[in-house]
């Protein structure tokens, strides 16, 4: 079930299986390709026990760790802040094209920002920053 907590019990079900084992992991298939490899136990203590590492799958090389997995992503609302101070006044059909998210994905991140807008050229829609976030 996507968001619900994983927990070796969800493996298992019983502790009685995992009392005598040295290490307990768990693997999560999200989808086709992508998996996390979870750490419940480790008895020597060598392994980060409660952390979870993104793994790429192919048939060719088998599992490996996905090199993205911890780096912090782009939101919306950074892509839509970057796009509208390198060039205030663009309209939400191009925020939406130059970030390749959903107009309404979009809309919230302009709501966010507390974004103004304007009537630009042939009467469209136009976004700019508020005055404070264009120079910060």
């Amino acid at each position: 079930m996507p968001g619900a907590k994983f927990s070796m019990h969800d493996i298992f079900g019983s502790t009685a299986y995992l009392r005598g084992a040295e290490v307990v992991l768990g693997l999560r298939r999200l989808s086709d390709g992508y998996s996390r490899l979870h750490v419940f136990k480790d008895r020597d203590g060598d392994l980060p026990v409660g952390d979870s590492w993104g793994l790429l799958f192919d048939r060719e090389q088998g599992f490996r760790r996905d090199p993205n997995d911890g780096k912090p992503r782009d939101t919306a609302e950074s892509k839509v802040r970057d796009l509208l101070e390198a060039q205030p006044g663009l309209s939400t059909d191009h925020l939406a094209k130059a970030t390749d998210y959903s107009e309404r994905t979009v809309r919230q991140a302009l709501k966010k920002l507390d974004a103004e807008f304007t009537t630009g050229p042939h009467g469209a829609k136009v976004w700019r920053l508020p005055e404070a976030q264009e120079s910060a």
